[in-house]
């Protein structure tokens, strides 16, 4: 199953006596066994390598002490006594949880684990995928986004998920007293270019004023990153064009960012600022 699939089991606290994480999404995992501690209410107790010793004593500690969550890591480089003791545990497991956490994938272990339990793919998100768990973190707080929305935070932000964990944990208190987040708040919370100069630009612009580059080539200087100020001057845009002639001006200044994996914003910016000074931009 998937990292949603199990959260999506989680929400309603079906929880599993094993598990095994296996792949390369390392903060997905912490998350889930964040999630499971807390659900459980349960010691944890991890085992790895340099105390692979403890394995017995952490498997068959009393139940009189409490719930426990016991954590394996890289278990496929144990003792061959040790993985015996713990392919017992999983094919007759307890009440307590156990978590197997993996990096490679192993056939045999998976199949043994879905036996009594759930094997969790923690695949690299990208795509659909990654909207969908986005989308999620904002549902849990009751926050209502777009998809557009989504992929704007994920062009101001990128794919890294503590980065973008962060981020949407930042657009929720700001739009706290808002149910539905517009791409709008998107661009103002997390675009990171001061709201003042942000809107002194976007007035450069609407007035034809040709100190609009000056102000662009100097907040590019003072590190504001070029891909910010794009999205913020298309947002406003947004407001103050039909839709259509946004992205035609998008498009003739040559913004292409699905066919260009590293695209030079600068000469875009420029080029498409200076478009828009031979236009009046008026609101509808």
């Amino acid at each position: 199953m998937t990292y949603n699939q199990l959260e999506e089991k989680l929400e309603r606290e079906d929880v599993a006596s094993c598990y095994l994480f296996v792949g390369e999404e390392e903060f997905l995992k912490q998350r889930a066994v964040k999630r499971l501690s807390s659900l459980l209410s349960a010691r944890r107790i991890i085992i790895n390598r340099e105390n692979e010793k403890e394995l017995n004593s952490a498997l068959s500690q009393s139940l009189i002490f409490g719930r426990k969550l016991v954590l394996i890591e890289d278990a496929s480089h144990f003792s061959k006594e040790n993985k015996g003791l713990l392919l017992g545990y999983i094919k007759n497991p307890e009440e307590s949880t156990i978590i197997l956490l993996e990096k490679e994938r192993n056939p045999s272990l998976e199949k043994i684990v879905s036996q009594n339990g759930d094997v969790v793919i923690f695949g690299h998100l990208s795509g659909k995928s990654l909207i969908l768990w986005a989308k999620g973190l904002f549902q849990k707080e009751g926050k209502e986004v777009d998809e557009s929305g989504i992929e704007t935070l994920l062009n101001i932000v990128g794919e890294d998920l503590p980065l973008l964990s962060v981020e949407i944990e930042k657009l929720i208190l700001f739009c706290q007293e808002k149910e539905r987040i517009t791409e709008e708040d998107i661009v103002v919370a997390s675009s990171g270019v001061p709201s003042k100069d942000n809107f002194k630009l976007f007035e450069l612009i609407k007035r034809r004023d040709r100190s609009a580059i000056n102000l662009c080539l100097q907040l590019m200087e003072a590190g504001i990153q070029e891909s910010h100020i794009l999205f913020f001057l298309a947002s406003k845009m947004r407001r103050a064009k039909a839709q259509a002639e946004v992205f035609r001006l998008l498009t003739e200044t040559d913004l292409s960012l699905k066919r260009e994996p590293r695209v030079c914003y600068t000469p875009i910016i420029l080029s498409l600022i200076l478009r828009l000074l031979q236009q009046e931009i008026k609101h509808n």
